[in-house]
């Protein structure tokens, strides 16, 4: 018969032996140290054969490393987070967030992180901005970004693009939040969608003063930078998917850099070409979603960005047979190829979760 005593010991035991169960899972191997510290010898910038051999090593790692389940298993998510992608992309994250608190970027220059999926940090002398910073499950630590902005752009609201605890952290940090107006009917386990009848999509966020809506074709100006918002469709059969939702495509000018984040769908009145007409032609950074690969060629073609970084790729809660369809850098690759040779003057640089890139001001 127990006694207290051998109560107490048993419980010491079970608590440690759980302990080192879990630190045994969330402990990143050695090989999984070694390609992220691998990846951090390259910059991303210069694409050497080297560099496309390293890509293509990432998609062949994140394969063999992604979750045993598939995304409609109910235990996906744990299967993710015991999985060694998991730990891969916790070293990477650490690595970017202890850069953005750090980095002291010097005038007329910028510096871009890639965090996940269409998420993107940009920071100058004088702001960071972050894009679609979203999905707190491929990291806990997503939400304490919110501690690093000073604007914060949503493009649309979907799971895969913002993270409520991180919005929530960001407005009461004082972080301005800019999103799409629009209305929206919200209800439990279904995803958020167009309604005419409900209600507006900032409202569920709450009353913030720093929640800032924009409309079609609005511009305002968000702390020190110039935005401007663009109409885009999500949904109605579209590429956007089964359920529309109000969406943006978001202009920032920002200490003399213009960048383009397009969201995940396609800007209204596009099929024409007249609604790049509104969109300068002089871009510097287009942060563009590599699906729908032939229209993201036609749209560079019109634009004719200084820098395009392709984004949405390796979305791991896609599942695994999606997020290999919807892009890996072997289509990014061959994206990467056609610009080239149709848009010499565009260069495209692929970039791995955690890697950053830094842009100078031309002359």
């Amino acid at each position: 018969m127990l006694n207290k005593k051998n109560i107490i010991i048993l419980g010491i035991f079970l608590a440690l032996s759980l302990f080192l169960v879990v630190w045994y899972f969330a402990s990143p191997s050695e090989e999984v140290r070694k390609f992220s510290n691998k990846i951090n010898q390259y910059q991303p910038e210069i694409l050497t054969k080297e560099r496309e051999d390293l890509l293509l090593e990432f998609d062949n790692f994140a394969f063999d490393h992604f979750p045993i389940l598939d995304d409609d298993c109910p235990l996906f998510v744990y299967s993710y987070l015991f999985s060694d992608l998991h730990k891969f992309y916790k070293l990477r994250f650490d690595k970017l967030y202890n850069e953005i608190k750090n980095a002291q970027v010097p005038d007329r220059q910028i510096k871009f992180w890639y965090v996940y999926n269409m998420g993107m940090v940009a920071k100058t002398k004088n702001l960071t901005i972050g894009f679609d910073l979203a999905n707190k499950w491929i990291n806990f630590g997503i939400p304490k970004l919110a501690d690093q902005l000073d604007i914060l752009i949503i493009s649309h609201p979907h799971g895969d693009h913002y993270d409520s605890s991180l919005v929530k952290r960001a407005l009461n940090r004082g972080v301005a939040v800019v999103l799409p107006s629009g209305k929206i009917k919200k209800e439990w386990r279904k995803p958020i969608r167009s309604d005419p009848k409900g209600k507006e999509l900032k409202e569920i966020f709450g009353n913030s003063k720093n929640l800032i809506s924009m409309g079609e074709d609005e511009t305002k100006m968000v702390k020190q930078a110039k935005i401007t918002a663009f109409a885009a469709e999500h949904g109605k059969g579209g590429r956007g998917g089964e359920f529309p939702v109000p969406t943006r495509w978001f202009l920032v000018e920002v200490d003399g850099f213009t960048i383009l984040h397009t969201d995940d769908a396609g800007l209204i009145g596009s099929d024409g070409g007249e609604a790049f007409e509104k969109i300068p032609q002089d871009i510097d950074i287009f942060l563009m979603d590599i699906r729908s690969y032939p229209d993201r060629l036609r749209e560079v073609r019109l634009l004719k960005p200084r820098i395009v970084i392709p984004l949405h790729h390796w979305e791991i809660f896609h599942g695994k047979p999606k997020t290999i369809e919807e892009g890996d850098f072997r289509k990014i690759l061959s994206f990467k190829d056609e610009v080239h040779q149709q848009i010499p003057t565009s260069k495209v640089i692929p970039l791995i979760w955690g890697e950053s890139i830094s842009l100078e001001l031309e002359n």
